[in-house]
This record gives C-alpha cells, sequence and structure tokens, in this order.
C-alpha cells in the first residue's frame, strides 16, 4: 500500500484549483473578459499597451530606395540558409550523415 499517493494527488488538486481561479480571474477582469463583457476592468489592473519602436538606419540610397540596416541583415541571413541548406542536402543520401541529419531536423 503507498501512503504517500494520497499526499500527492491533494496537491496536484489544490494546485490545479488554484491554477483555475487564477485563469478564470484572469479572463474575466483582463482585456479579453472586459470586451466581451464589456466591463471596465480594475484601474489596478488597467495596463496600457507598450509601444515598441527601433527604427532602422538608413545605410546608402539607390534610386530613390534606401538600404537600412536590416535589410542587410536579412540578406546575410537568406544568403546563409541557402548556402547552409545547399551545403546539406548536394549529396543527399537515403542514410543520412551528421550534416544532412541536422539539417533535416532543422528542417
Amino acid at each position: 500500500m503507498n501512503m504517500g499517493s494520497g499526499c500527492s494527488t491533494r496537491i496536484l488538486v489544490l494546485v490545479s484549483i488554484i491554477l483555475l481561479a487564477l485563469l478564470g480571474v484572469g479572463l474575466i477582469a483582463g482585456p479579453l473578459g472586459a470586451t466581451l463583457l464589456g466591463i471596465e476592468p480594475p484601474g489596478i489592473l488597467n495596463v496600457s499597451k507598450p509601444h515598441i519602436q527601433l527604427p532602422s538606419e538608413g545605410i546608402l540610397s539607390v534610386a530613390g530606395f534606401t538600404i537600412t540596416n536590416t535589410l542587410i541583415a536579412c540578406w546575410l541571413t537568406i544568403i546563409f540558409l541557402v548556402v547552409f541548406f545547399y551545403a546539406c542536402t548536394r549529396k543527399m543520401k537515403l542514410i543520412p550523415g551528421r550534416l544532412q541529419s541536422f539539417a533535416e531536423m532543422v528542417v
């Protein structure tokens, strides 16, 4: 007879009830509940939405089109991925090697 299982079951049930209660309060008092139920959340729970602004820096301009640091990073990432996956798949085998296995795992 296992005496420890009853104690862990009680703890599991208690933690589950607490988590469900927190989920219910979050849904009702949060933005979703406020929208669906048409209520205003309490002032302490009313949080303004963050405003993220990270402007890219222009590197050079070609025929009125500005090439930014973000655009260059995207181009370099695409070039790297194309070269990497070409190197991984140029000698594909039915039983893959390490590099092909890694590429298949990533995909």
